[in-house]
């Protein structure tokens, strides 16, 4: 007897139009940048399509620089350039201030590259409500081969080992952080491919100075001698982290 299978395309014969799977699918098809992990709302986010008037810049060192690029994106046209000093501190530095959202699980995404004079990277994630400051903080340690996190008594601790890190101006990874700061820990790390639960570890806490605002805080560390060059791009800020 032969078995006849069922023509599982009979329903999208002759069609030229087919349904979209959801919103979020019809905003990345439509040019959004938010294509890494969906989870959660999006509350903030720059493309660095417009320039970065939104960030305050610093650093330490001849030849560092903050700048708009074109020279290299992760999409569109343009991300931020982040030039290390070649003497002193060797660092590049970007920040922001926002007004403070429902505290709950908040995420942290985005994208960069870095090249073989690069020390570290170190990103800062700050929620203060009133006189509590809470700390998330990742370093992208290249001299070390590591991912570390801030750990509640403020020392960093290894998280990720034997990374392999690739050095190429177009070449970005993607990152993304999640930190519970109702219950004041850490949640879960997303580098690449893998995804590390992070439920185990505390947040540092520490005064604020009766502020309420979270800041973001990015920091490039070169090597003496060296301007070295970060690119990053797609800064994503969710709440409602599932």
């Amino acid at each position: 007897m032969v078995h006849t299978l069922p023509d599982y395309t009979s329903k999208w014969k002759n069609k030229t139009i087919f349904s979209i799977v959801d919103n979020g699918e019809l905003a990345v098809r439509l040019g959004g940048i938010n294509t890494y992990d969906r989870r959660g709302n999006v509350i903030w986010l720059d493309d660095f399509e417009d320039g970065i008037n939104k960030w305050n810049t610093g650093g330490n060192g001849l030849g560092n620089a903050v700048t708009n690029s074109v020279t290299a994106s992760m999409t569109k046209g343009a991300s931020a350039k982040l030039t290390t000093g070649s003497t002193g501190a060797f660092n590049s530095q970007m920040y922001m201030y926002r007004a403070l959202p429902v505290l709950g699980k908040l995420g942290h995404e985005f994208s960069f590259t870095f090249d073989n004079d690069m020390a570290e990277i170190i990103v800062y994630f700050y929620v203060r409500s009133g006189l509590d400051l809470y700390l998330a903080g990742l370093k992208l340690d290249n001299t070390n081969d590591r991912i570390q996190y801030y750990d509640n008594l403020g020392a960093w601790q290894d998280l990720l080992t034997a990374v392999s890190w690739q050095y190429a101006t177009y070449n970005f990874a993607t990152i993304k952080l999640v930190a519970d700061f109702a219950n004041n820990t850490y949640e879960r790390l997303i580098f690449r491919d893998t995804e590390t639960d992070m439920t185990a570890y505390p947040l540092r806490n520490a005064l604020a100075a009766n502020e309420q605002r979270w800041e973001w805080f990015i920091s490039c560390t070169g090597t003496n001698g060296n301007n070295a060059v970060c690119y990053v791009d797609n800064v994503i800020i969710t709440q409602n982290e599932v």
